[in-house]
């Protein structure tokens, strides 16, 4: 590492401070994130390369971590600054564009959870959490699973529709093998936790699939019974 790789990302530091981050470029804004550069190229010079080989922004903050690892110059620290950034800047997109919208119904839920649960690799669970008007108060993420399922709590999913005071919510999660079909035990999570969140008047409106570009709808599909008293924790297929 050289003098000159410290010294070239200091100015965009510098600049950040003085003028605020729309003032700087794209490659000035990766360069403060790399931090460094290494032998061949300052930070700056970094930035733009990855810049060239990724296309665009997007690409570059948006690619997963193997390929971010097997590009030359970037190692553990700097992969895990840019996904870390990638991810923020997800979450924070998806709540400015979504959070107060009506969701009229199981398109609309669908649609909207796809620019949360993006994941195509294994099974993630979250949940709309909706007002008494059903408009989006808050989407989270539940779990993160496997390949062929993942777990989920009914008392943390009802813990978070409390906390977020909720008046109901959509549970959504994800198959990434494609099939789109509920399960047995899709059906009977989908039982126990509207038994559980009834009991907090809580009403638990539907429990979505996505599998690829399609999705299944439990409730337009009459799969949500009541079910017994709520249990532990239980999992989806």
């Amino acid at each position: 590492m050289s003098l000159q790789s410290n010294n070239q990302c200091e100015l965009p530091r510098e600049r950040l401070l003085r003028a605020g981050a729309k003032a700087l470029s794209d490659s000035e804004l990766i360069a403060i994130l790399l931090r460094t550069g290494n032998a061949k190229q300052n930070a700056i010079e970094m930035a733009n390369a990855l810049l060239y080989r990724f296309g665009q922004l997007q690409s570059l903050l948006t690619a997963p971590a193997n390929t971010l690892l097997a590009t030359t110059g970037l190692g553990a620290s700097k992969v895990s600054t840019l996904l870390a950034c990638g991810e923020l800047s997800h979450r924070l997109s998806g709540e400015t564009a979504t959070k107060g919208v009506c969701i009229e119904g199981a398109i609309t839920a669908a649609r909207l959870a796809r620019q949360y649960l993006t994941n195509d690799e294994i099974e993630i669970c979250g949940a709309m959490f909706l007002d008494l008007s059903h408009r989006l108060l808050a989407f989270e993420e539940l779990a993160r699973g496997s390949l062929t399922e993942v777990v989920v709590y009914p008392r943390e999913v009802i813990r978070r529709a409390l906390l977020h005071n909720a008046s109901a919510l959509i549970l959504v999660h994800t198959h990434p093998g494609g099939d789109q079909a509920a399960s047995a035990a899709d059906i009977e999570m989908t039982e126990i936790l509207a038994e559980g969140l009834s009991r907090v008047d809580v009403q638990l409106l539907d429990h979505i699939i996505l599998a690829g570009g399609n999705s299944l709808s439990l409730a337009q599909q009459g799969l949500m019974p009541r079910s017994e008293a709520l249990k532990g924790g239980r999992r989806v297929d």
